[in-house]
């Protein structure tokens, strides 16, 4: 998952938006393993985003990407790390207890495309 949309009552029960000990890469993987473990996870095929990634356009490899892609080797580290088994274990565990209200209706109505991407107005142009 690389980009993904979460709650913000998972945010406020966990107190951060994403583990600090992570720079680089394994933030999405984090949030993405803790939400498949209680089966979270939905998919918006309405929803289309261009990646615009370094990898494929060299030409954006600016010196913050050519940074961070310093910071992999130690993510990779970290994210192997048993602290980071322990840590991940114990936020499944926090998701797991949480109580859901259910809101996908909501939430849907809220992310949909014409909210998020507004089509200009003609005098807007």
């Amino acid at each position: 998952a690389t980009l993904f949309f979460t709650h913000r009552q998972v945010h406020d029960q966990f107190g951060y938006y994403m583990p600090e000990e992570f720079r680089r890469w394994y933030m999405d993987t984090w949030w993405d393993e803790i939400y498949r473990s209680r089966k979270r996870v939905r998919y918006r095929p309405d929803l289309i985003f261009e990646h615009l990634h370094p990898y494929r356009h060299p030409e954006r490899a600016d010196k913050s990407f050519q940074h961070m892609e310093s910071l992999i080797p130690r993510d990779k580290d970290r994210w192997e790390s048993p602290q980071n088994r322990n840590n991940l274990k114990q936020a499944k565990a926090l998701f797991r207890r949480m109580i859901w209200k259910s809101n996908w209706d909501k939430i849907r109505g809220r992310m949909s495309p014409r909210r998020l991407f507004p089509q200009p107005t003609p005098g807007d142009r």
